[in-house]
């Protein structure tokens, strides 16, 4: 989490703020990329960013935020341009803090730290995916990396191809599958209380 902020921040040198108008929920800023005009014609290079005066929160339309629960570039422009020397409360999230796992509901028992077990379905999938993304990093860095991680992927594909053939039902696809089937409750991102605010920003031209 912290070197996705310290990259945001970087990213954010990349952007001024150059005007800013009041609306019915606080503050809206704009912020355009400092070379838009050497930009591709589809990259986006103006955003909008709302301060909402009632959580005291910025949140941008490009809706990294409402996805990921992370302040993007454009936000962090506008907060640095306004002199903001502290994240706000209301962007300081739980899950991106050390004792994210103390105060997990009940189904979410098993990533509580401590209480991992090679048969559990969540040890196995985050291990897994951990390491598959170890190797897509290394095999990144050059033509010979590339060829090698490659080839011992689809290595590993042919043999699972012999032993995956029969599940113990604790694989996470198969246990997220079991619960759906059982549930008829739809399954919808969570919410914040400025996730719908960007909805309803306007300006109208003169």
């Amino acid at each position: 989490m912290y070197e996705m902020f310290q990259h945001a921040i970087y990213l954010s040198g990349s952007f001024v703020l150059q005007e800013a108008w009041p609306s019915e929920l606080g503050v809206v800023y704009m912020v355009s990329h400092i070379y838009a005009e050497r930009r591709q014609a589809w990259s986006r290079t103006q955003y909008r960013v709302l301060f909402d005066k009632e959580s005291r929160g910025y949140l941008c339309e490009c809706g990294l935020y409402t996805h990921m629960g992370m302040l993007c570039c454009h936000a962090i422009r506008v907060m640095i341009n306004l002199g903001v020397k502290e994240i706000p409360r209301v962007h300081i999230l739980n899950r991106w803090m050390k004792n994210a796992c103390k105060n997990l509901p009940e189904h979410l028992m098993i990533y509580k730290a401590g209480n991992y077990a090679p048969k559990d379905a969540t040890y196995r999938h985050s291990h897994l995916y951990s390491k598959a993304l170890e190797i897509v990093k290394m095999g990144d860095k050059n033509t010979e990396a590339y060829g090698a991680a490659m080839k011992h992927l689809l290595d590993a594909i042919d043999v699972l191809k012999d032993t995956n053939q029969e599940s113990d039902g604790l694989g996470l696809q198969d246990q997220t599958a079991a619960e759906l089937s059982g549930s008829a409750m739809p399954i919808t991102p969570g919410r914040t209380g400025l996730a719908s605010s960007m909805n309803v920003i306007s300006r109208k031209r003169d």
